[in-house]
């Protein structure tokens, strides 16, 4: 009788020690997914502002040359073709950047999926 009270005693230490390991694992996880996601997010932003600065400064470039020209000689086709190049630089540049996002995403669905995973696997051990 005894010793299946210190037996059952020592299985809830043993299951009460995993839960808290388990535990740690996962708030662990949640701080390095939370990094990950930051990172992530910083990665696209300082991009994205650089390149609006850029452009903007090329915008206004451009649009005072053109406006410059065209106050000669009307309007110019070559202008047309220079912000159609501009606005497909900047589409492609937004792809680029949604493709990574995305891959970044799918890499973290992937993980999380693992850890449900292990979670549920853990949890039907313990008990």
């Amino acid at each position: 009788m005894i010793l299946n009270k210190v037996s059952s005693y020592v299985a809830d230490l043993r299951v009460l020690i995993l839960s808290e390991k388990l535990h740690s694992v996962t708030r662990r996880f949640d701080q390095l997914r939370a990094i990950r996601f930051q990172d992530a997010i910083n990665r696209a932003t300082p991009r994205r502002k650089l390149k609006r600065l850029v452009e903007s400064n090329a915008a206004d470039t451009s649009k005072s040359n053109i406006s410059d020209t065209r106050e000669l000689d009307g309007p110019q086709p070559e202008s047309l073709s220079v912000q159609q190049q501009l606005l497909d630089d900047e589409t492609h540049a937004l792809q680029v950047e949604l493709s990574s996002l995305l891959d970044a995403v799918q890499q973290t669905e992937t993980k999380m999926v693992e850890m449900s995973a292990l979670n549920h696997l853990m949890s039907k051990h313990d008990l």
